[in-house]
């Protein structure tokens, strides 16, 4: 089936199933007390909501844990278990994605908190958020098409196009080739996904900044606190959560990476992540359990951020 019929089909399931869930709902509403209205209303509210995700969603991830347990009728999830110990292209992918949610996120929350801050001392900070944010809005097949050219290699003597090996020629060294050089590469190309991360973390971390109270900091400053006792001291306990959920969000960004290793390397030279390889084994190598395997792996390592993610904003909202 062509890709746009897929795609049209796929809409109209969503608005039939959507379609179907509100009906339901409304049927069910007006045949409640007002009570019983009161105390269901909320979840027929959802319902429809809940309805497409438990189809395009839930259903498709028992689906893949299914698929990563059974093979022909019979328990495979042993034995996809040890190809994932044993082969080295898995554990260089999960090797590599362990690498990114710790790398990304805490570049990604470090350079955005300099910036926050820095953004509240500039008249112009608005604008320095404005910019910085700019690269979130951009796809990450742009972004990865763009750290492409970046690190760009041409043989030594021709122009180079890429920006870093212009700079390294300027000093008078050879081209480096870079996206060819593990794990040079992996650090490289992460910083793609640093660029495209760290204006939503300016962005959450300056929200938060701008809620602790001015009076707070002034009174440390009258304490004899310098700049940088105030910050540790009184501005970062203050936003802790913050920096968690900026944190929590980047990691999932970076466990679940795909676009960014493809285009730049396809998955090649050592900086594989588990997305790109769960591509590789599923579809190219035509093992689906195997990919499965990887999948259910990218959602272990998925659900500690997530349920940090969840709970810190449980907290805040308790404390509104």
């Amino acid at each position: 089936m062509p890709a746009p019929v897929t795609t049209l089909v796929a809409v109209a399931a969503i608005l039939v199933i959507g379609a179907a869930a509100t009906a339901v709902a409304r049927a069910i509403s007006s045949r409640l007390d007002h009570d019983q209205r009161d105390r269901w209303l909320p979840w027929l509210m959802v319902a429809p909501v809940l309805a497409v995700l438990g189809v395009w969603v839930v259903v498709p991830a028992f689906q893949t844990v299914w698929l990563s347990l059974v093979h022909d009728g019979r328990f495979a999830g042993a034995d996809h278990l040890g190809w994932l110990l044993s082969s080295s292209g898995a554990r260089t992918a999960l090797r590599n994605t362990v690498a990114w949610a710790v790398l990304v996120p805490t570049i990604s929350v470090s350079v955005a908190l300099g910036l926050a801050m820095l953004a509240e001392r500039l008249r112009s900070g608005r604008l320095l958020v404005t910019v910085v944010l700019a690269p979130a809005m951009v796809s990450f097949a742009a972004v990865a098409v763009t750290w492409r050219i970046l690190l760009a290699f041409r043989p030594a003597g021709t122009d180079q196009v890429g920006l870093l090996n212009q700079m390294v020629t300027t000093l008078g060294l050879d081209p480096v080739a870079w996206l060819v050089q593990p794990p040079v590469n992996t650090v490289l190309i992460a910083g793609g996904l640093v660029w495209a991360t760290a204006g939503v973390c300016v962005l959450v971390l300056s929200a938060a900044i701008a809620r602790v109270p001015e009076e707070v900091r002034d009174a440390a400053r009258v304490d004899g606190a310098d700049q940088t006792q105030v910050f540790a001291r009184v501005t970062l306990p203050s936003i802790k959560g913050a920096v968690v959920v900026a944190a929590a969000v980047t990691a999932i960004m970076s466990i679940r990476v795909f676009d960014l290793v493809w285009i730049t390397t396809g998955g090649d030279h050592g900086s594989t992540v588990a997305g790109t390889a769960m591509f590789q084994t599923a579809l190219v190598e035509d093992q689906p359990g195997r990919g499965a395997a990887l999948a259910v792996a990218m959602l272990v390592l998925i659900v500690p951020a997530a349920t940090v993610l969840v709970r810190r904003v449980r907290r805040a909202e308790a404390l509104r």
